[in-house]
């Protein structure tokens, strides 16, 4: 973990570079964003030291933009009971904790990512991995990326030369201990999916996995499936709760329509150059999101 002086080093020399003159426009929304990040860590604290003691049921696993704000509401509609995220400051009252949400690329980094934030590994604790298809996901991303950064990316690039973690909110105080090279949006994504499959298949922990399409067609279905497996029981008068409800229907940033399985396919002529790089730069994670699907489907 870097020292705090370190820190106010690195964020002085941000506001020199900042200062500095001809920078051109994307340079300088870069550097905002880069800055803004140390900012939002606080007093150079860890986060470890500010986060109250908890103890989940389960921890929530997806790639970004995957649906896992979709699925908490569901949880937590179906069920009662709190769903916090990893990157946020967690209430002091969580009782009864139903999942933790997580956008760990790889099992590894989940574990460091929890010792760092609960001061403990949590490794006892299962694990819903929620999956969505990586088309849908890159071309979400990608317009959460350019509104977040406020800058134009191109679609042909984005995946090889687009950072994870600055694309993401995984790592705001850049306190990662692990992952410490620069990691694309292509090898965040295939390691994901690469990873996690390993992960399920070995047995070795608890992973019920959810698929997103299956999850907006049949919400309280698939919370049903969820609360057999950890024996949680609805609350009063959940069944007439809609969770369902809760999916954005179009995205705040392109007004595209949003919680429809396999959108992509609805905008392959606007994407045509992102989905045509994701062919063969994602299509390890695509082969495998297929397959995981196709065994999801045996099982139902």
């Amino acid at each position: 973990m870097a020292d705090p002086d370190d820190r106010r080093v690195v964020y002085r020399s941000l506001n020199k570079l900042m200062s500095m003159p001809r920078q051109d426009a994307s340079t300088l929304e870069i550097l905002r964003e880069i800055r803004r990040r140390w900012q939002l860590s606080g007093t150079w604290a860890s986060p470890e030291s500010q986060q109250p003691p908890v103890n989940p049921d389960a921890l929530l696993v997806s790639f970004p933009r995957a649906g896992s704000n979709f699925l908490q509401n569901v949880i937590g509609s179906t069920f009662g009971g709190t769903c916090i995220s990893m990157y946020q400051n967690w209430p002091t009252e969580t009782h009864p904790l139903r999942t933790i949400k997580s956008h760990a690329p790889t099992p590894a980094y989940l574990e460091e990512e929890c010792t760092r934030h609960a001061g403990k590994s949590l490794s006892d604790k299962p694990c819903i991995l929620l999956l969505r298809d990586p088309r849908d996901v890159i071309i979400s991303f990608y317009e959460f990326t350019m509104v977040k950064l406020n800058r134009k990316l191109d679609q042909g690039t984005f995946l090889e030369e687009t950072d994870y973690f600055l694309s993401s909110a995984i790592d705001l105080g850049c306190q990662r201990r692990s992952l410490l090279s620069p990691l694309s949006i292509k090898s965040a994504l295939n390691a994901f999916f690469k990873t996690w499959t390993r992960a399920v298949k070995s047995g070795r922990r608890k992973i019920l996995t959810v698929h997103y399409e299956n999850l907006v067609k049949h919400p309280i279905q698939q919370a049903t499936c969820i609360g057999d497996n950890f024996g949680w029981k609805p609350i009063a008068n959940s069944e007439h709760a809609p969770p369902f409800e809760l999916v954005s229907q179009v995205s705040k940033e392109t007004e595209r329509p949003r919680g429809r399985p396999r959108s992509w396919t609805l905008v392959q002529e606007q994407y045509a150059d992102l989905l045509q790089t994701a062919e063969h730069l994602i299509d390890e994670a695509i082969r495998l999101f297929e397959t995981s699907s196709q065994d999801k489907a045996k099982e139902m």
